[in-house]
């Protein structure tokens, strides 16, 4: 009798093509009817579909197949190779609503979450210019720098303006940053000229504390943003390899600002706050660490740039200028004039600068801003500097190459931009596109 059983048991198995972990999971199931030892043979079910993975359509025609019936036992227990069966049919069905539920569960919770992404390079060629002047992500880069162009025009670096705790608390991250360089001096070069190794070390450190430097910006629902943010706040303070800055770190900072307001960190009000309090302290930290470390300038086109690192003062900076009686744009060529207005005005600040890193005569070192000095008015600098921005930095194949997208900076195309609205990078941007933005 035994035999026949466990050979009509054995028969029933290789006919159902049932693994002998299920067997017995389905015995133990019928023989003890214990809630915990069964979410035990649930478990090891899970465990033996790792090792020997079984298509759906497989797992139906398992649990279809006709089964001869056999006496193991009379009375109330119910034939085992049937338990067997009828286990495996339960077990998929309640693992199906697991993975519902799992999947609900996570979709409530990370929902956020799933929406931010790993920004990648997508501009890759020269070709890709016109996707990247096509996108969304340009259009609100675009239309930021208009519109905190818009909230200083005519206002002093030194009006007494109001800062939220969100702008200050950038404003005190970047004081933190600064007070780095004090715990990584600069170490001997010898006869090297550019590129302070010691710099690697401070870049190190920002690489180790970043991701809590951004959480402590962020509201709880947007922690998981940080892995959009991080790669735009790293690359604001340069190239750690090459140990160099230019006008792409700035405008990766610029982003990292657009991001920001996107997801609500800063606001509106904040505009003129965010020009003259976070971007000029800013600049303060890039400065010290431009001196500090000898960092050499990224791409810079020499005498014929604008400036060797930055660009966004001069832009916004004549801005300020705007309406100003006292001051004509030839005035930022006279050194005694420019040190005066230098704590008063983006333009005259990053002039200042210049006149301090730089020797020489100024229509030498620093030709291009000598000719715009021979412009009527500062409305004039400041609509040409929109123009030349564009051409210059944003339409440059090697700066824009190093851009990361993701969703709060996007690649997507924007609907209703048309070729006439794009014209060729060394013309700079129609003022139908700029409306666009």
């Amino acid at each position: 009798m035994e035999e026949t059983v466990a050979c009509d048991l054995f028969a029933t198995m290789l006919q159902n093509n049932i693994s002998l972990l299920d067997f017995f999971s389905a015995l133990l199931h019928h023989i003890f009817h214990c809630a915990i030892l069964r979410q035990i043979m649930l478990f090891l079910q899970c465990v033996t579909r790792l090792f020997v993975p079984v298509s759906p359509t497989e797992s139906v025609t398992r649990l279809l197949v006709p089964v001869s019936p056999t006496k193991i036992v009379a009375g109330l227990f119910v034939p085992i190779h049937q338990t067997l069966l009828s286990y495996r049919s339960l077990e998929s069905v309640e693992l199906g609503i697991f993975r519902q539920k799992s999947k609900s569960m996570t979709n409530a919770g990370e929902s956020v979450r799933d929406k931010y992404c790993r920004p990648e390079r997508q501009i890759l060629s020269v070709f890709d210019l016109t996707k990247w002047c096509r996108s969304k992500a340009y259009m609100e880069y675009m239309a930021m720098i208009n519109e905190l162009n818009d909230a200083v025009k005519g206002v002093v670096s030194t009006e007494d303006i109001p800062i939220s705790p969100k702008v200050m608390d950038a404003i005190d991250i970047l004081d933190e940053l600064q007070k780095w360089t004090l715990e990584y001096p600069p170490e001997d070069m010898g006869t090297q000229r550019f590129g302070n190794v010691a710099f690697r070390k401070w870049y190190q450190r920002l690489t180790e504390e970043a991701d809590d430097i951004i959480y402590s910006l962020l509201t709880a629902e947007k922690k998981s943003a940080v892995v959009e943010l991080l790669p735009y706040f790293l690359d604001s303070f340069g190239n750690s390899t090459r140990i160099d800055y230019g006008s792409g770190h700035e405008a990766s900072f610029l982003i990292f600002m657009l991001c920001l307001r996107k997801l609500g960190v800063f606001v509106p009000s904040d505009n003129r706050s965010l020009v003259l309090r976070l971007f000029l302290k800013y600049l303060r930290l890039i400065r010290c660490l431009q001196t500090t470390y000898r960092m050499e300038p990224a791409g810079s086109r020499g005498v014929h740039a604008l400036d060797d690192f930055q660009f966004i003062p001069f832009l916004w900076g004549s801005s300020q200028l705007i309406g100003n009686r006292r001051l004509v744009p030839e005035s930022y060529l006279k050194p005694d004039i420019v040190e005066m207005h230098a704590s008063r005005n983006l333009f005259f600040d990053a002039v200042h600068y210049i006149n301090n890193t730089k020797v020489g005569p100024f229509h030498e070192h620093s030709n291009q801003l000598w000719n715009i000095s021979a412009v009527q008015t500062w409305e004039k600098v400041n609509s040409g500097m929109f123009k030349m921005y564009e051409a210059e930095v944003l339409k440059k194949f090697p700066v824009v190459q190093h851009f990361q997208f993701g969703s709060l900076f996007s690649i997507e195309p924007v609907k209703g931009v048309d070729d006439l609205n794009l014209t060729d990078a060394d013309n700079g941007t129609t003022e139908a596109a700029r409306s666009k933005c």
